[in-house]
């Protein structure tokens, strides 16, 4: 949780970014939406195979709501949907990579 907080916090001091900003720093995508679409994408899974109780879309409406835009906008871009697995498809990756 402190890593998307200090997260959001560096997306609000670099690049200008606003709440209503799109992509991490403004209109357009960049490096830094390619490299975290997947680690926002395996959050939840990560979660559920670690029998976690958190919700990534509320905390970040709560706690971060410069994350929680661009999450909610990234969700919608093909740069999301297309890279995306189900959670349960993750898990079986992480199974099958460490053997549990």
């Amino acid at each position: 949780k402190k890593e998307l907080q200090v997260l959001n916090a560096k997306m609000l001091e670099y690049g200008d970014a606003k709440v209503t900003d799109k992509f991490v720093f403004g209109e357009s995508a960049s490096l830094s939406d390619v490299c975290l679409v997947p680690y926002f994408s395996r959050i939840p899974g990560n979660a559920k195979f670690g029998q976690v109780d958190f919700n990534l879309d509320a905390y970040l409406k709560e706690s971060c709501p410069r994350v929680s835009a661009w999450y909610e906008f990234i969700k919608t871009q093909p740069m999301y949907k297309n890279t995306r697995s189900s959670d349960d498809e993750w898990i079986g990756h992480i199974k099958e990579a460490t053997g549990k």
